[in-house]
């Protein structure tokens, strides 16, 4: 009888057990005694091996040099001819290993239910986000407000920003100066001769041909209708701040000196103003402004 390798022996046993996954296994099998002489027969004797799962593809690798192709599926190599093992021995320990990893990786049912918890987790954070950053844009613009309104105007300002004139103490040839928004405003009753002279001056020797009346549009001409109110050619109501260098022209009361045209006279850089306020002589380039005004009543107006 011939000998059976001891190395060979070995090997097949150790495969056998590595097969065997779902639990651990005692093996029994012919394990040569390790004292044998030249052409003797030496008893062998059988020893029980107890081989763990957890170790399969090891074993596999260590005895016979396991590797993975390219697919990724286990071969065992073929020395001297031989054929390869059988397609169970093989294919065991490779799922058993499969089972391993799905196990270890969580790849079950379980693991979706955790994905999806997961991901009520992330909506329920970013809604509490959202809520958190709108309260604090709230609380930050409720902070600001004050801040904010307290560069409004006072009741005071705004209570300037109109103001109403009685008219009726004003004589013909007289003139008022009142303050509306921080600016002198020249009110004057003209006498008939005034008027005439306003009127009887043509528009194309002007030096500024515009109406400068913030009632009328920009390109209205400055004729001396569209400086006062229709009906009310007498009353004349003019910001009475020189166009040149924003002086207060002489002229309101009866001893100042009104120029060569009887109106208004800057003793600044000699500007002279006709009787309806527009500019003939001088370095000023502009009429003197109209403001915004109406009759409330025959002797009231409200300027602003």
């Amino acid at each position: 009888m011939t000998i059976m390798s001891p190395i060979r022996s070995s090997r097949r046993i150790l495969i056998r057990a590595a097969a065997c996954h779902h639990k651990p296994t005692t093996v029994h099998g012919p394990i040569p005694h390790p004292l044998s002489t030249g052409g003797q027969k030496v008893a062998l004797q059988s020893v029980p091996i107890r081989v763990r799962p957890a170790f399969n593809i090891d074993i596999l690798r260590r005895v016979n040099g396991l590797r993975r192709d390219a697919s990724g599926s286990a071969q065992l190599p073929v020395k001297g001819g031989g054929s390869p093992l059988g397609e169970d021995e093989v294919r065991r320990p490779v799922l058993a290993n499969q089972t391993q990893t799905a196990a270890m990786t969580g790849t079950s049912g379980a693991h979706g239910d955790a994905a999806a918890h997961g991901d009520g987790e992330h909506s329920r954070r970013d809604f509490l986000t959202i809520m958190a950053g709108s309260w604090a844009l709230v609380g930050g613009a409720a902070a600001l407000w004050p801040m904010i309104d307290q560069m409004n105007p006072d009741a005071n300002t705004r209570a300037l920003s109109t103001i109403e004139v009685d008219l009726a103490p004003i004589k013909p040839g007289q003139a008022v100066t009142v303050l509306w928004q921080g600016k002198a405003v020249f009110i004057r009753n003209r006498t008939e001769d005034e008027i005439k002279k306003a009127q009887a001056t043509p528009v194309d020797q002007l030096k500024d041909t515009t109406a400068q009346n913030l009632a009328l549009p920009d390109d209205a001409d400055a004729k001396d209708e569209n400086r006062v109110k229709a009906g009310k050619a007498n009353w004349l109501v003019l910001v009475g701040v020189c166009t040149h260098l924003g002086c207060i022209p002489k002229g309101q009361s009866p001893g100042d000196v009104r120029g060569e045209y009887g109106g208004w006279f800057c003793p600044c850089h000699g500007s002279q103003y006709d009787t309806s306020g527009r500019i003939r002589k001088g370095p000023a380039p502009l009429n003197l402004q109209v403001p915004p005004y109406a009759f409330l009543t025959d002797t009231k107006i409200k300027i602003g």
